[in-house]
């Protein structure tokens, strides 16, 4: 647990989909106590959560050899959101290239690491 902040290294399939379960199941958590909790501390909850997931993704991804760079289309495909919003008044275009890309991203997660060291480090399984 205390690694949870670290961007270098690696972390298992198996760990991963651990600790991403128990995140999972605090925004399931916060999402249906929207009604009795104030926006803002569902905001605090939600990025606190966010700040966890995104080193553990970070270290997924070089579990399986990738750079953990990947993970900065997930703002600019929200900022192509917004912007179609903005011009267009719809977001269906940009929200397929979002769910095409997750759809993508998750395959990914979920693929075997490298058995043996990368660029990254050893494997620690």
């Amino acid at each position: 647990m205390r690694d949870i902040f670290k961007f270098s290294g690696r972390i298992s399939k198996k760990n991963y989909l651990k600790y991403i379960s128990l995140f999972l199941i605090l925004l399931i958590i916060i999402f249906l106590l929207q009604v009795y909790i104030p926006k803002e501390i569902i905001f605090i909850f939600s990025t606190v959560i966010f700040c966890f997931v995104g080193p553990l993704t970070v270290r997924r991804m070089h579990d399986i050899g990738l750079t953990g760079h990947w993970l900065w289309i997930t703002p600019c495909l929200g900022f192509v959101g917004y912007f179609d919003w903005i011009a267009f008044g719809s977001v269906t275009g940009s929200a397929l290239i979002f769910l095409v890309f997750h759809a993508g991203l998750l395959f990914l997660l979920m693929k075997e690491g490298d058995r043996h060291s990368n660029d990254y480090g050893r494997p620690n399984y």
